[in-house]
């Protein structure tokens, strides 16, 4: 929150189904309370269900997709449901394990499907390899450079810089892209993938 809060939002809906989890990120400050910030516990995908909301942006904060329960995050329903509730600038972004030099091929797969089933829903995407690869899916043009774009907004990210311009090289970037496999099934409600 304390970097959310940088950008200055008017508002932010913090979607957590547990309370209890809730409580315990306010309780011993791993989460800022900041200006504008609600707490919804409730189901994700319910409350993009139930709510006429539109957003800038959502940002998923999930472990791997390796349950039933979270997997429901990564799926075509999801992105589809997602997609409507962002403004049309606005982004979806999560990310996934990733790999430091080299891409392993059940990695591989899971990111192709992943990638696979979030391209029918958004025209334009962004990938970034790192220890976590990252996902940014929006229906305008997306700019890699985010570094750039932050500090023309002058939103001190320090972190982001560093890691940025040290290991989200160009190359590094169309190697992850050539890496994808444009058979890789999608991932449905109906037919989750194995994520191993």
């Amino acid at each position: 929150m304390a970097e959310v809060e940088k950008h200055r939002p008017v508002s932010v809906d913090f979607v957590e189904i547990d309370p209890e989890i809730t409580k315990v990120l306010f309780r011993f400050r791993l989460m800022k309370k900041i200006p504008g910030l609600n707490i919804i516990n409730q189901d994700a995908r319910a409350w993009l269900t139930e709510t006429a909301r539109l957003y800038d942006a959502v940002i998923v904060n999930l472990p791997e997709p390796e349950t039933f329960q979270i997997n429901r995050i990564f799926t075509d329903r999801f992105f589809e449901l997602t997609r409507t509730h962002l403004t049309s600038g606005g982004v979806l972004s999560f990310s996934v394990e990733g790999y430091e030099n080299y891409i392993a091929e059940p990695l591989r797969r899971k990111v192709s499907s992943l990638y696979n089933t979030v391209s029918r829903y958004f025209r334009y995407y962004v990938l970034l390899p790192g220890k976590k690869i990252f996902f940014l899916c929006s229906n305008r043009k997306l700019e890699t450079d985010i570094p750039r774009l932050l500090s023309e907004k002058g939103i001190d990210a320090w972190y982001v810089n560093n890691f940025f311009y040290g290991n989200l090289t160009a190359e590094r970037i169309s190697s992850l892209n050539r890496a994808l496999l444009p058979d890789a099934p999608l991932n449905l409600d109906e037919k989750p993938q194995r994520r191993r």
